[in-house]
């Protein structure tokens, strides 16, 4: 199967690419994108740019790479095919629609018999400080910036995050968080590093039906979706059952916020926690499949009241910290040790010191080769001694 997806990247690519030379993915599902980053296609660095940042542009900048390749979905070429910029640039470009088309046969097989061991022998000439992957930054603190990360960058956060989160063969995860983010990225990765099965969604209306049908035992979201799922939830309950579900909330809150505090739950309000359990919260618990043992969220720190709500309701949730800039996981809680409301410890092989105006700073072989083409903007984020400013404030408990 790998085999499989080095020779689909290699079909990409086509032709012989120099090594600085990048493919450019806009927002989409596609595992196209996984199999492009994937350590063995050292001539083919997936650069990815999210669709709001390319459509608010509209090409202004973009094109900086100057990629050989460019994929797409039908609605994203036809709004960019006026920007002359887009036609002049990108010789080839996959579009992803209701099928997939593209200029450049696509036959991974019959390219892998007619060369065999040709993605072995590139997979094997890849170094640990290659360029992987060219992720644009939101842009949210000025003009996005193109975060370089190597396949060590990639390969030590997947080996940190694994020794953390413990998938197994038998997890089962469900990705839908843009993979032009390296958040589910790397998480994407960790999971294939586990030999977990992963159910990739490429329609986000259909995820709360989807845990229903795939059962999964983790999956990673953002704020939002713990939002949304606490909000569906509510406007789902009877009116009949609404004092028995505001009184298992109120109880699984109560429970929750004494454990955090280190207090003892006391017999009363546990045995009132597990008959919460049994009439609210384990139908919950089946309505997201029955199985899950975790969930991370990425992007910001869930709102405390859906958080609680889904931790009250016997569902893990372990916070963490990163940027682009750290491939992208810097600390995280642990099954073991978890503290919510906390980010948790640094991840093994992940060094955080606190300057003395309170800014995080990290170092390790988590931090990013640099800014592409701004190498002045990179030497104020990484000092000499490695260490990379994050920008953030922050403290050790």
């Amino acid at each position: 199967a790998l085999d499989h997806a080095g020779n689909a990247a290699f079909l990409v690519g086509a032709q012989p690419v120099h090594p600085a030379r990048s493919t450019a993915v806009r927002r989409t599902r596609c595992a196209l994108l996984l199999t492009l980053s994937l350590p063995g296609r050292r001539s083919t660095v997936a650069s990815t740019l999210d669709a709001l940042q390319l459509v608010e542009k509209r090409g202004d900048g973009v094109f900086e790479r100057n990629p050989r390749v460019t994929l797409l979905s039908n609605d994203l070429l036809q709004l960019l095919q006026p920007v002359a910029r887009f036609r002049n640039h990108s010789r080839t470009r996959c579009r992803f629609g209701g099928s997939f088309r593209t200029s450049v046969a696509c036959n991974p097989r019959a390219h892998g018999e007619a060369h065999p061991g040709a993605y072995r022998r590139t997979r094997d000439a890849v170094e640990p400080g290659d360029l992987a992957s060219l992720i644009y930054t939101s842009g949210t603190t000025g003009d996005p910036k193109g975060v370089m990360l190597t396949h060590g960058n990639f390969a030590s956060n997947v080996t940190s995050c694994c020794s953390v989160f413990q998938f197994t063969s038998s997890d089962l995860a469900l990705s839908f968080l843009p993979l032009c983010h390296v958040f589910e990225r790397t998480v994407d990765y960790c999971f294939y590093h586990s030999g977990c099965a992963v159910a990739h969604l490429p329609d986000l209306t259909r995820v709360a039906e989807s845990f229903e049908q795939f059962r999964p035992t983790v999956f990673t979201a953002v704020p939002r979706l713990y939002e949304k799922m606490y909000a569906r939830i509510v406007e789902q309950v009877p009116p009949s059952r609404k004092r028995l579900f505001d009184w298992a909330v109120g109880v699984g809150v109560r429970a929750l916020r004494r454990r955090l505090a280190g207090r003892p739950v006391g017999p009363w309000l546990r045995a009132q926690r597990l008959l919460a359990d049994r009439l609210v919260f384990r139908k919950i618990r089946d309505r997201l499949g029955g199985r899950i043992r975790f969930t991370t969220p990425g992007g910001a720190p869930p709102d405390r009241r859906p958080a609680e709500f889904v931790l009250g309701a016997g569902i893990q949730v372990l916070e963490g910290y990163g940027l682009t800039e750290t491939s992208p996981v810097i600390a995280s809680n642990s099954m073991k040790r978890p503290k919510p409301g906390t980010v948790g410890p640094p991840l093994p092989g992940v060094e955080v010191r606190i300057a003395e105006d309170g800014e995080i700073l990290t170092r390790g072989g988590l931090v990013m080769k640099g800014y592409w083409k701004s190498p002045e903007l990179t030497a104020r984020t990484i000092d000499a001694d490695g260490w990379l400013s994050t920008g953030d404030i922050g403290r050790l408990d």
